[in-house]
């Protein structure tokens, strides 16, 4: 049976098509998290920052770098990542 036979057996009222999008404000986090004392894979190379600290200021990432090494204020909400391994993001998006 070819399409156009198959389309002319069809029997009903044809259904309208519907825009089925919708537009919704994104939400974005506020203030920072501090994720520390993780094994950190960075994209530069093969580096990996044993005991490393990643900074978070709102939905960007701040700083990278050694716990020691990386400095946040008073009162940040920190997360301790020790055992935990954390990697860059496999999906460009």
């Amino acid at each position: 049976m070819d399409l156009a036979t198959f389309d002319a057996a069809k029997t009903g009222p044809v259904p309208p098509i519907s825009h089925l999008g919708f537009v919704a404000p994104e939400p974005h986090p506020t203030g920072m998290l501090a994720l520390t004392n993780a094994r950190i894979v960075t994209m530069n190379g093969d580096q990996v920052i044993e005991g490393g600290t990643i900074l978070i200021d709102g939905n960007r990432i701040a700083a990278v770098g050694p716990t020691t090494a990386v400095t946040y204020p008073a009162g940040t909400r920190t997360i301790d990542m020790s055992g935990k391994t954390i990697l860059p993001g496999f999906i460009d998006a």
